[in-house]
C-alpha cells in the first residue's frame, strides 16, 4: 500500500476514497479514527487521515485526485529555506488558554487553519 495523500478533512478523505472506488480503484482511508480529534494534534503528519491504495494503482490514483499539496521550500520576503507550519499570531492565544482545556476534557475546539511561518524573518504566509 502507497500513501496517496494526507487530509486535514476527514469527509474530504472519505469523499476522495468513493471517487477513487467509482473509477475502480480500492483505497482505504487510513488514521480515520484522528479525523475528530482537534486540530492541534495534526502537527504530527502521521496522526492525519490518508488515503492507502494497492502499489499497482498508485500512479492512477495521482492522477485522479492529484498529488499532496507541497509547501514551497522559501519564504517570499527572504528567501529563507527555513520554513515551519504554525497557527496565525492571532489563534496562538487562544491554542494557549483554551485549546489545551478543551483537549484535555476531551472536547473539539473548532478548525483552527495553518499557515506557513519563516523562522528567519517572522513573515507567515499561506501555504
Amino acid at each position: 500500500m502507497k500513501t496517496v495523500r494526507f487530509y486535514d478533512d476527514i469527509f474530504q478523505a472519505h469523499a476522495d476514497r468513493e471517487y477513487l472506488a467509482e473509477q475502480g480503484i480500492p483505497a482505504e482511508v487510513m488514521n480515520e479514527n484522528t479525523g475528530f480529534v482537534p486540530p492541534i494534534t495534526y502537527a504530527n503528519p502521521s496522526m492525519r487521515p490518508y488515503i492507502a491504495v494497492p502499489d499497482t494503482f498508485y500512479e492512477q490514483a495521482v492522477e485522479l485526485i492529484g498529488p499532496q499539496p507541497v509547501i514551497g521550500d522559501t519564504c517570499p520576503e527572504c528567501g529563507s529555506g527555513d520554513i515551519v507550519i504554525s497557527l496565525p499570531k492571532k489563534h496562538r492565544w487562544f491554542t494557549r488558554f483554551i485549546m489545551i482545556p478543551l483537549i484535555l476534557l476531551g472536547t473539539a475546539g473548532g478548525n483552527l487553519r495553518k499557515v506557513c511561518r519563516c523562522i528567519d524573518c517572522g513573515t507567515e504566509f499561506r501555504i
